[in-house]
């Protein structure tokens, strides 16, 4: 069985972009196909933002939040990749991403941000976050 995320999300002015995959190969009645986690990946994106901390949460139909399902943090160019756990239900997924200490963003403003120089890294708030919605995973 196949699992594929059918796209990704997009936030209005910022990006935390997030696609899934995963699957597992076939088998026999005597051994039964392995599940592979299934993943989601993508880039933290409103100038470049590294050591964030992205949460999974599983949305109901009515959008209201139901659990974590997996967590990770960017890297140096922003970019995540983290697994959904057993949790994982199959429905719509919240992503959010969080500042802690040691989370900087790479100012993206030809202008400067904040009085740092375009290109620097600048520190954020620990009240920052991002959020965006992907499609829920599908069996295929």
């Amino acid at each position: 069985m196949n699992k594929s995320v059918l796209a990704c999300g997009l936030s209005a002015a910022i990006l935390l972009a997030g696609c899934g995959g995963g699957g597992s190969g076939g088998g026999s009645s005597s051994n039964p196909p392995q599940q592979n986690p299934t993943t989601v990946s993508g880039t933290a994106v409103k100038g470049i933002v590294q050591q964030g901390l992205v949460t999974a949460i599983e949305l109901d139909a009515a959008g209201n939040e139901l659990e974590i399902v997996g967590s990770a943090t960017t890297a140096g160019d922003g970019t995540y990749s983290l697994q959904l756990n057993e949790q994982y239900q199959g429905g719509i997924i919240k992503l959010t991403i969080t500042a802690n200490a040691s989370t900087q963003m790479i100012c993206d403003s030809y202008a400067g941000c904040n009085g740092a120089a375009f290109g620097s890294a600048i520190s954020l708030p620990l009240d920052f976050s991002m959020h965006a919605v992907i499609p829920a995973v599908s069996e295929g």
